[in-house]
């Protein structure tokens, strides 16, 4: 054993215990959520990621977590990292044990290239879109869609997309409340928003979405002497691209470029139309090389709820300013249904037509018994 090694064992506890059928070897990083580590499964010989969950930052009983691990194992899908198991142990100890991905982050991916060619973005996002629906029909969000969430990989020469983080995601079947933000770091990019209080009760979404754009500026009005917690910081300009918010006290999870006004909100309600925002966002960036919206965090804010999408530019067609426009809607409800409509609407805007080497669907009636 190196001398790093053994510094790394001595001073993580967590290096060399065991979860499950699971051990922990190294730790390859942290979060808002908690830290991440490499295992071994003993009886496989597999080595997988373990990501623990951090009771500093979640208040989250354990049979809340089982809850929603369960419900995020249960999604078996090609470009998603696997969930193989997951356990609360005896000092409280959460834990959940994920597929490795091996490939490059979309992230890393712009840094070196800075955008990529649209005829080879459009089959990533029909992917993309194609796993992120299927989350929706388990009645999953994922709240946090950007680069450095998507791994790509090669197979039989051709792209493949791996969403991660899926583990971390929120049933939309219920509503997520948030309480209260109490501190927010005052550059977003290198840091994560983090659950510490939620509050979630049983009703219908329907009832609850945001009704109009009023309702949504009653957060932002200048006139206010209360300015809302969610951009209490400095002016600082974020630095790097994955940009995440820090917050002691909130129920809200995502990254400032990629969110949504509902997202924002003290007590916002997430739904898909959540998460079709974000891909959005995410398509802009990885055409153009640069956000929709840039600046501090409070111009951030104040842009997702205020300002219209720029166009991409004199080198895309204009009819994808229309899909990427509808995409980002300021209300939920105005956006595209599914994640799929909004895939088949930017490929037709795209000129790239229906794409080829469809799998065959399955008749609707038999969905439901396969």
């Amino acid at each position: 054993m190196s001398t790093s090694n053994s510094l790394e064992k001595h001073t993580d506890p967590l290096i060399g215990r065991a979860l499950g059928d699971f051990v922990i070897k190294s730790k390859l990083g942290e979060g808002g959520f908690g830290l991440v580590y490499r295992a071994e499964q003993t009886g496989l010989s597999r080595e997988v990621v373990i990501k623990t969950l951090n009771t500093n930052t979640i208040e989250q009983s354990p049979e809340r977590f089982i809850q929603e691990a369960k419900l995020a194992s249960r999604l078996e899908h090609p470009y998603t990292a696997h969930t193989y198991a997951f356990g609360v142990e005896s000092d409280g100890l959460m834990w959940i044990a994920m597929e490795f991905v091996r490939g490059t982050s979309l992230d890393k991916l712009l840094e070196k290239q800075h955008t990529i060619p649209l005829e080879r973005f459009v089959p990533l996002l029909d992917k993309l879109c194609e796993v992120i629906h299927t989350a929706h029909e388990y009645g999953i969000i994922h709240r946090d869609i950007k680069p450095a969430n998507i791994m790509i990989i090669s197979r039989a020469g051709r792209l493949m997309p791996k969403l991660l983080d899926f583990g971390i995601a929120k049933s939309f079947t219920n509503i997520i409340t948030v309480e209260e933000i109490t501190e927010i770091s005052s550059d977003p990019k290198t840091s994560a928003i983090t659950s510490k209080h939620i509050q979630i009760r049983e009703s219908d979404l329907t009832n609850t979405e945001l009704d109009d754009t009023l309702r949504l500026r009653e957060d932002l009005d200048p006139d206010k002497t209360q300015e809302p917690d969610a951009i209490k910081t400095n002016n600082q300009k974020p630095k790097t691209s994955s940009a995440k918010l820090q917050a002691d006290k909130t129920g809200i999870v995502g990254s400032p470029y990629y969110m949504p006004p509902e997202q924002w909100r003290s007590g916002g309600v997430l739904s898909p139309a959540t998460d079709i925002y974000a891909l959005a966002v995410l398509t802009f960036q990885a055409l153009t090389g640069t956000f929709p919206f840039e600046g501090s965090l409070a111009d951030l804010c104040q842009s997702h709820f205020y300002e219209e999408v720029p166009p991409l530019g004199k080198n895309f067609p204009p009819e994808l300013d229309q899909v990427i426009a509808k995409a980002m809607a300021k209300i939920p409800k105005a956006r595209y249904a599914t994640a799929l409509e909004f895939a088949s609407a930017f490929r037709q805007a795209s000129g790239m037509g229906k794409e080829r080497n469809q799998l065959p669907e399955l008749e609707e009636t038999l969905r439901d018994e396969l």
